[in-house]
């Protein structure tokens, strides 16, 4: 069975009331509002008000987005959460059996090339054309890797490292 590996992400921050009735114009920072914005779903906050929400409602107008939650019945308890952060917890482990990774989850992880560790992972870097890891050499200096399955063909974060079958020339210093 596999490990469950959760991390709260931030899905929304919440803008201006709407109404008299306790909804909220949010700005949605996940690309599963729907999921993450299911009704009955808890999301914690920045809030020191409201440290903790109950989704009660989700809907779009084609120009903003909205949310309604349990624990809010008014305008003024509205107002309190503006500029809030709104976080739900991500099944992590989910998201990797899939083949996606969180940044944070890849930064550290050991580098292995035929066998041997050879460096370590010490950032990710978005280039419009694909993503590139960042590497740490053991042997010294820095390497710049595609993250491709054709490169990377294994990510274990479970374990802690990462298969790269570099083209010649990538890691100069190999």
């Amino acid at each position: 069975m596999a490990q469950e590996v959760w991390q709260e992400k931030r899905v929304a921050i919440v803008k201006s009331p709407r109404g008299l009735k306790g909804e909220v114009k949010v700005v949605v920072t996940t690309d599963e509002p729907k999921l993450r914005f299911e009704v009955g779903n808890t999301l914690q906050t920045s809030s020191q008000c409201f440290p903790t929400l109950t989704v009660e409602r989700y809907n779009s107008d084609g120009r903003a987005q909205y949310l309604k939650f349990a624990e809010v019945s008014n305008r003024n308890d509205a107002e309190e959460l503006f500029d809030a952060e709104l976080y739900a917890k991500i099944d992590v482990a989910e998201a990797e059996k899939s083949g996606e990774y969180y940044y944070s989850r890849l930064v550290g992880l050991d580098v292995k090339f035929n066998t041997e560790i050879v460096g370590v992972i010490e950032d990710v870097i978005e280039y419009p054309a694909q993503l590139l890891l960042k590497l740490r050499l053991n042997a010294g200096g820095e390497a710049l890797v595609p993250f491709v399955e054709a490169i990377v063909p294994v990510v274990d974060t479970a374990s802690g490292f990462v298969e790269i079958t570099p083209p010649p020339g990538l890691l100069e210093e190999m």
